[in-house]
């Protein structure tokens, strides 16, 4: 999907790469074909990328503008899914029917970024979390993993955003065969955060998604998967 494609009224979030607190929010607005067209032609450098035009964006106190020595990404939600475009160009332009304006161009065609089309693993268990290598968090609950994403609640009053890297690390006992022993195996998984919605009690419900599998993490996985089925196939036999 295309920036472009983004529909009239459409809710946006805007972060800055390497800055967790700075967060941006607008909405899309519609500009008539010829005022399209005259913007485009005064942003002759932009005039391949795809472009969503976007009322005055706040940063939640008052209206901001952007420099261009930053690398911006944008979100929005479209027909209930998540998408992401980065990096993203902001100018802002005056128009005779809405007054200033901003313009997001960007050339990414790009698909729901939270979709987690494989086998979720519920977890409810408790996690630590280092977010950009510079800040750790405590006592998450770890929601669920897959071998490409998880899912967590935190704090509100974790210091994150969109676009962070996350890293998570959890315990689990398991008895290990060969040394006919009960052991504490350390699994961690690192991802990007995709989506961050405001929950009751406080909390942030985030989204993470993982770029490149891990051995271990998928094989964790499926072992459970095998467990479950193992679980359901006995009880089965005992009715």
């Amino acid at each position: 999907m295309m920036i472009g494609e983004l529909k009239q009224g459409s809710k946006i979030a805007i972060t800055i790469s390497g800055y967790r607190n700075k967060i941006f929010t607008g909405k899309t607005v519609k500009l008539s074909d010829s005022e399209m067209r005259a913007i485009q032609t005064l942003c002759k450098k932009y005039k391949f990328l795809s472009c969503i035009p976007v009322g005055l964006i706040s940063d939640g106190h008052q209206n901001v503008s952007f420099p261009t020595k930053y690398t911006y990404n944008v979100a929005a939600e479209c027909n209930g899914r998540m998408f992401l475009w980065s990096p993203v160009v902001i100018r802002r332009v005056k128009t005779a029917s809405r007054g200033l304006i901003n313009l997001l161009f960007c050339s990414v065609d790009t698909e729901a970024y939270n979709r987690r089309m494989e086998f979720r693993l519920p977890m409810d268990t408790l996690a630590t979390a280092n977010v950009s290598k510079d800040h750790s968090l405590h006592h998450i609950i770890l929601k669920d993993i897959s071998e490409h994403g998880f899912g967590l609640l935190v704090d509100q009053t974790a210091k994150v955003s969109i676009g962070d890297s996350l890293s998570i690390c959890f315990m689990e006992e398991a008895y290990n065969n060969k040394k006919r022993v009960w052991e504490l195996t350390r699994y961690e998984m690192t991802g990007q955060i995709v989506r961050l919605r405001t929950t009751s009690g406080n909390k942030y419900n985030i989204g993470c998604c993982v770029k490149h599998s891990d051995r271990q993490i998928s094989s964790y996985i499926y072992g459970k998967q095998m467990q479950k089925a193992r679980l359901s196939n006995s009880y089965r036999k005992s009715l």
